[in-house]
């Protein structure tokens, strides 16, 4: 699927995720820059979602899923910025994108690995 367009979204200085506006006018955030923004390797969450669907899901996967994580991925087509060719970026809804910077935020003690500079 293609987006309409792509922009990242600054939370603060460093902390930030592709976000992408789909046909349907909804957003689509990147499972790669969820990851990296929450300290973890770029394939985390994407490894971890497709995990479930082989076996009985981890345990982090399952407290996601009774939260309401949808775990439904869609692959967007982002073309680099030269045009001549493109990635796919493995995106979550919105909902999905919450779901789990709160879960990892409460659970992992998200603050002491991505604290934002503010300048003090």
């Amino acid at each position: 699927m293609k987006a309409t367009k792509q922009a990242t979204v600054q939370f603060s200085d460093g902390v930030s995720v592709d976000a992408f506006l789909m046909a349907n006018d909804s957003f689509r955030y990147g499972l790669t820059y969820i990851s990296v923004l929450l300290g973890h390797a770029p394939n985390y969450f994407r490894r971890l979602i497709n995990s479930g669907r082989t076996k009985k899901p981890p345990k982090k996967l399952d407290a996601l899923l009774k939260k309401g994580f949808t775990a439904y991925q869609i692959d967007v087509k982002t073309p680099h910025e030269d045009e001549s060719s493109s990635s796919i970026a493995h995106t979550v809804s919105y909902e999905d994108f919450c779901l789990i910077v709160e879960h990892d935020a409460y659970f992992h003690d998200f603050g002491r690995r991505a604290t934002p500079n503010f300048g003090d």
